[in-house]
């Protein structure tokens, strides 16, 4: 990886991270507020963060399971090729004679 792409992706999880501490912070701050009916903006507001949560949680089980399956196959790959050693005549010694 190029130390470009090695930036963006640091800025892109720095902005993903505070993304959800601000909606976190922002659900937690304003839980109890005083309530003005239908079209209430701070209800609009914490509804928008919780949907960013949920989101942003998704995605990150997402790229867990990914993560998660990819060690694995790359495991069974290591013990595939440190298991398997094909039989030959010279590994097994047999000698050839009649």
């Amino acid at each position: 990886m190029t130390k470009r792409n090695r930036i963006i992706a640091l800025a892109l999880a720095a902005v993903i991270l505070f993304v959800m501490a601000f909606s976190l912070f922002v659900v937690a701050a304003e839980a109890g507020h005083h309530c003005h009916g239908e079209d209430c903006p701070i209800c609009e507001l914490i509804a928008v963060c919780e949907n960013n949560i949920r989101l942003m949680s998704s995605v990150l089980v997402f790229v867990l399971l990914i993560i998660a399956l990819t060690l694995t196959r790359a495991f069974i790959d290591e013990i595939n090729k440190s298991a398997y050693q094909p039989l030959t005549l010279v590994s097994l010694k047999v000698k050839l004679t009649n």
